[in-house]
């Protein structure tokens, strides 16, 4: 009884450190950003674990609950009623991170993709003391296109949130993670375009994060980057007005003090 029960605290002990010493990620950015392809690159790594938008009703701005016990084995693996728009954590998950399930025990980081971040930073800091945050941003012409094509397949995507709504969200996203960016610095900010049409390392990236990159890493990067080849060959277009309203409302001073100050990747 005494072994069985010394085993048990020497347990205990074990399970509190590992989640003790583990850190927390989230993703994020402006819809139609790269959010899910960031997350399939940075969350195949042998040490991070991240839920594809597992938690995204708790992180709802006027309805947020997400704490760190959400983030304990049990309970991230475990879906309930209220934690997303799906029930089923093997499909949004296995097809991209086959090994999530055996990753949890080793990972140094655990966290979420949530793609309007800018929205509950203050929330997030509060919850999450030394929580890293990965934001993607994106040419407003290509994200403003892509909630064109959306509004007009009408899945899941009502069809007011055209080109005109994506530069006021755009614009949001860029203007309160400029600010954040400047007073935390916690925060890793990647070009689009550098990450996906270019050849250029993400070690950067996993620097900021303390840990190595690894081959998982190289290998689906590589894969993302000929697919994004693919998808923007595959694009429609802008028409000329629809072009000059984005020419007049986009924030591009914004975006650009993103690229000379922020940008991991340049």
């Amino acid at each position: 009884m005494i072994s069985n029960s010394v085993n048990k605290i020497l347990r205990n002990i074990l399970h509190f450190r590992k989640v003790r010493d583990k850190r927390y990620l989230f993703i994020g950015g402006c819809a139609r950003s790269g959010t899910g392809v960031l997350t399939m690159v940075v969350g195949v790594h042998n040490r991070i674990v991240i839920g594809n938008e597992r938690y995204n009703r708790l992180c709802r701005k006027n309805q947020y609950s997400l704490t760190t016990e959400h983030f304990s084995k049990d309970r991230f693996y475990e879906m309930k009623e209220g934690d997303t728009f799906y029930m089923d954590f093997n499909k949004y998950h296995l097809g991209w991170e086959p090994k999530i399930f055996e990753k949890y025990d080793r990972c140094k980081y655990i966290g979420v993709k949530y793609t309007p971040i800018h929205q509950i930073l203050p929330e997030l800091h509060s919850n999450f003391p030394g929580l890293k945050i990965l934001y993607i941003y994106r040419d407003i012409f290509d994200v403003a296109e892509s909630w064109n094509r959306r509004a007009v397949e009408g899945k899941f995507w009502p069809p007011k949130m055209n080109y005109k709504q994506a530069v006021i969200t755009w614009n949001q996203s860029l203007r309160m993670m400029k600010q954040a960016t400047e007073e935390n610095d916690n925060i890793i900010c990647v070009n689009y375009n550098d990450a996906f049409f270019t050849d250029k390392s993400f070690e950067p990236v996993f620097e900021r994060l303390n840990v190595k990159i690894d081959k998982n890493v190289v290998k689906r990067l590589k894969q993302a980057r000929k697919n994004a080849i693919k998808i923007r060959e595959a694009k429609g277009g802008l028409n000329e007005g629809e072009r000059q309203f984005i020419a007049r409302e986009a924030d591009f001073e914004t975006f650009d003090y993103f690229n000379e100050n922020f940008n991991i990747l340049k």
